[in-house]
């Protein structure tokens, strides 16, 4: 399974938005709109998820912010 996700600066700060179905899955499962890297993290860990960024056009590019 695969969650895609775009980074997003929200008046200075980095916040994670889900973009395919898993990876909303997550977010909803998790009570938040955002993604937490511990989340993720434990999708990863627990379902053997793995996830991609993808660019979000209305945005400058924010390129490997996150490792997991």
């Amino acid at each position: 399974m695969q969650g895609t996700y775009t980074p997003r600066n929200v008046y200075g700060e980095i916040k994670i938005y889900p973009v395919n179905a898993a990876a909303k899955a997550i977010a909803k499962i998790a009570g938040t709109k955002t993604l937490r890297k511990s989340d993720m993290m434990a999708a990863q860990e627990a379902l053997g998820m793995t996830w991609e960024q993808v660019s979000d056009p209305t945005v400058a590019a924010v390129g490997g912010f996150l490792t997991l």
